[in-house]
């Protein structure tokens, strides 16, 4: 008689749970980690190429007008994703991004965290909230950068601390060296984590310098030190008769992205970050500058996302390149 009482309540066990199965199991309407961070990266690459009006789309309604504008000269040249976790019934995706000043020695790198919601059968942006990690300044012919929560800055660079002769790559012997102009400065790249950066100097050519940002030191000696903090002061090129507008790095820091205009036409470098080579790809040999603008679009894993505007019938072209094997494929707008 045990035996079939406990038949019975095994039987009656396994069908009450597989009633309830669906307690257990996600259901149609519970929130998908993956579809809500493709929505924060589509809002993402849309900060990236100022596309405000798309943003506004994905945003709920009473967000709608808040969406992240920024200055013409301000410009979000590189983000990475640093973090996503659900939370409840919310995904929170935090990116790093960083911001350069394409008029003045400026950049910043910032926290953004976006919360994405499921309404309905819509994933929709929530909030959006900034958080600055830190900030490089240029202040006369000194690089200077300010950590978060910090109230002052710090000396990075100066004019010393740049080699004063260098090789042009562009140079195929690359055994005669050029004097380096260090006094004017153009642009700055902060990296995302404030551990490393990119600074460009320029008279009519451009001379452009990467650099490592020291942090382990006592603040209080070093706030009116004229001892700069900056390490591993490297030239990345020399580009002659170019003008950088701005510098980018790709999610990883893998590589770095140079934007640059050449009388009146735009173009673009692309180098390694460790080592400092160039990539093997010759963007001006494939869409020679007098016929074409090239511009910078977008980084995305192994790929570097570009667009080319032929000046001459007035028509532009998306392309994305495998940094790994060069393979240059023509793609529909990113």
């Amino acid at each position: 008689m045990k035996r079939i009482m406990a038949l019975f309540l095994s039987i009656f066990l396994l069908v009450g749970c597989s009633d309830k199965g669906v307690s257990i199991e996600k259901t149609a309407t519970d929130f998908n980690l993956y579809e809500g961070k493709s929505i924060a990266k589509e809002f993402m690459k849309n900060l990236v190429q100022e596309k405000y009006e798309q943003n506004k789309e994905l945003l709920v309604e009473e967000e709608a007008n808040n969406t992240i504008n920024q200055s013409s000269n301000l410009k979000i040249v590189s983000y990475n994703l640093k973090e996503e976790v659900e939370i409840g019934e919310k995904g929170e995706y935090t990116f790093g991004i960083i911001r350069c000043d394409l008029l003045q020695g400026y950049s910043s790198s910032e926290t953004i965290k976006i919360k994405v919601e499921r309404q309905k059968d819509k994933y929709k942006i929530v909030e959006v909230s900034p958080l600055i990690e830190g900030e490089l300044v240029k202040d006369g012919d000194e690089v200077r950068v300010r950590f978060k929560n910090d109230a002052n800055n710090y000396l990075v660079l100066n004019k010393f601390s740049f080699p004063q002769y260098d090789i042009n790559k562009e140079d195929n012997v690359e055994i005669n060296k050029v004097k380096i102009n260090t006094d004017n400065i153009i642009t700055l790249t902060l990296g995302f984590d404030v551990e490393q950066g990119i600074v460009t100097t320029y008279d009519k050519d451009s001379y452009i310098f990467t650099f490592d940002i020291e942090n382990q030191w006592d603040k209080e000696e070093k706030t009116d030190s004229d001892t700069p903090i900056g390490m591993k002061v490297n030239c990345l090129d020399i580009l002659e008769n170019k003008r950088v507008e701005f510098v980018a790095y790709s999610p990883k820091e893998k590589y770095i992205l140079v934007q640059y205009i050449s009388n009146g036409n735009k173009g673009i470098e692309a180098y390694f970050a460790k080592n400092r080579d160039k990539i093997d790809f010759d963007f001006e040999k494939e869409f020679p500058l007098e016929e074409n603008d090239i511009t910078y679009v977008d980084f995305e894993d192994e790929y570097l996302y570009y667009k080319v505007k032929n000046k001459k019938y007035n028509y532009e072209d998306n392309y994305k390149l495998n940094l790994e094997n060069y393979e240059n494929k023509k793609v529909e707008d990113k």
